[in-house]
């Protein structure tokens, strides 16, 4: 390998890698809503993914990595965190299935 090549290889995860992670991680909770868990344990599991998805944003901006993307991430954080603790009340896709099964 060049010179070139050596100093322009990234390290780390890519961009992509980096959101889909922070997706993953702050959308634990409303899915854990939605399979109907018990409300306090999804609202400790939803703080926790919460901090660390707030973590891995806050890293992102350190390195640059993320920029508008950020701001998208953090939103959807948001409405993960306000699902969890119960101050959304989001529709529940299994009832809305069976609605339309039953028709």
């Amino acid at each position: 390998m060049s010179e070139a090549q050596a100093t322009t290889a990234r390290r780390g995860p890519s961009t992509f890698q980096f959101v889909l992670f922070a997706l993953i991680i702050a959308i634990v909770g409303p899915a854990m809503h939605q399979l109907d868990v018990d409300k306090e344990t999804v609202k400790l599991v939803g703080r926790a993914c919460a901090a660390f998805a707030v973590a891995l944003i806050l890293w992102g901006f350190f390195t640059k990595m993320l920029r508008l993307v950020g701001f998208v991430l953090a939103l959807i954080v948001g409405t993960s965190v306000l699902v969890s603790e119960g101050v959304i009340e989001p529709p529940k896709i299994a009832d809305m299935i069976k609605e339309k099964r039953d028709k």
